[in-house]
């Protein structure tokens, strides 16, 4: 659960910052176009994605050297899931700034995502030597060092990014869900809090709560923590995920397959709300319901579609 949404929605937080450094110079650009730049990346903070696409566009039509504009829209073009947009404009703002660190910390986040871990930690490591304070480019090598099971390496990242600026809750919730991985309940805990204090209306900080509240048996604290994140944001899936595995574990599948299903409804890229109603599925003994699961989960992630898979045949 904890690896499925975390890591993306961390990185983009901190892309959408490696614009305004981008930006930060005025005088390179035309001034139209700066402020172009900076409405766009207000836009893009508040989670309008196409007006912020306008806005770098604009400035692009002003200034098409403005290669902060390429940045902002790599990083709109990152959130709205296209990704091969996504880096042809970090490529391009690269091509006018070789030293650019936001373009490549947003190309090491693109190919990331496309899982080509190799390039995606070439490119990080490139936005380091260029500028050492670039947040999302810690944030992005401890996303891959996760995904590879070094949870000790990407520890170490998130913490070098917390030292850059304690005051991004987005670090905190990232380092919660490693030292949830590694057992650690107590410091996760504390890591999770510890966002919500910089940021109370952070729904994915309760999330992360309700995850380790649910393991430890917790479940009026686990379903509380759930349902503050909902409250916080309604489209929260892996919220519904969370509840669904808590209402499981208390033999009330219908419950779960209901929280299973509005999970996939918000975001059907959800692996584990997939993987998850499977083993609802496997649980009331609807062998055919669990292997549509399967089929659906294995083009989504084939590691969780094996192992539903197993459990499937083994029950």
């Amino acid at each position: 659960m904890k690896k499925h949404s975390f890591p993306r929605l961390v990185s983009l937080v901190f892309f959408a910052h490696a614009a305004f450094f981008v930006c930060s110079s005025p005088s390179s650009y035309a001034a139209n176009a700066n402020e172009c730049v900076n409405a766009g990346n207000e836009a893009l903070g508040k989670g309008d994605r196409d007006q912020a696409i306008k806005s770098f566009n604009q400035a692009i039509s002003l200034d098409a050297k403005c290669s902060g504009a390429y940045v902002g829209l790599g990083n709109s073009y990152f959130e709205k899931g296209n990704i091969d947009q996504a880096i042809k404009s970090f490529d391009q703002a690269a091509s006018l700034d070789a030293k650019c660190s936001g373009a490549y910390a947003g190309l090491g986040n693109s190919y990331s995502q496309k899982g080509d871990t190799g390039k995606a930690t070439e490119f990080f490591n490139k936005s380091i030597s260029l500028n050492a304070n670039c947040l999302g480019a810690y944030v992005g090598l401890a996303n891959i060092y996760s995904q590879k099971g070094d949870t000790g390496k990407a520890i170490e990242f998130y913490n070098k990014a917390v030292s850059l600026d304690p005051k991004v809750p987005n670090t905190y919730v990232g380092l919660g869900h490693l030292y949830f991985q590694k057992g650690n309940t107590e410091k996760s805990i504390e890591s999770f809090n510890k966002a919500i204090s910089l940021d109370a209306k952070f729904s994915g900080a309760y999330v992360g709560l309700g995850n380790v509240y649910s393991q430890q048996g917790n479940t009026d604290k686990a379903i509380e923590s759930f349902n503050k994140a909902l409250s916080l944001n309604a489209k929260e899936s892996n919220a519904y995920v969370g509840l669904g595995n808590v209402y499981l574990r208390k033999d009330n599948t219908d419950k779960a397959v209901e929280s299973f299903n509005k999970a996939i409804s918000l975001d059907a890229q959800n692996a584990m709300a997939y993987f998850s109603l499977g083993m609802a599925r496997v649980s009331r003994h609807e062998k055919n319901a669990a292997l549509k699961q399967y089929a659906l989960l294995n083009n989504l992630n084939k590691d969780l579609a094996k192992n539903l898979y197993e459990k499937i045949r083994s029950s």
